[in-house]
């Protein structure tokens, strides 16, 4: 990725962002799982379970792979 027209903060800003990011769609992940879990307990039709590997989990992930771009690139940095 092209990450030579940004400073060192601004990336590790980018980072911890994209972190928190991740954080939070995986809380999400978790809470729609557990809603979807519940309706199937009760024995009413959920299609929220079909929806979680499907969509929260590539949104999870997204996130993580960009942040360890970064971290690579400062990591590199540093070293210079």
């Amino acid at each position: 990725m092209a990450f030579e027209k940004y400073g060192t903060e601004k990336l590790k800003k980018w980072r911890r962002n994209l972190l928190i990011a991740s954080i939070f769609m995986l809380v999400l992940m978790c809470f729609v799982l557990g809603v979807g879990l519940y309706q199937v307990a009760n024995k009413e039709d959920s299609n929220l379970i079909y929806l979680v590997p499907a969509v929260f989990g590539p949104l999870t992930f997204l996130p993580l792979l960009v942040s360890t771009a970064v971290d690579k690139e400062l990591k590199k940095r540093s070293k210079k």
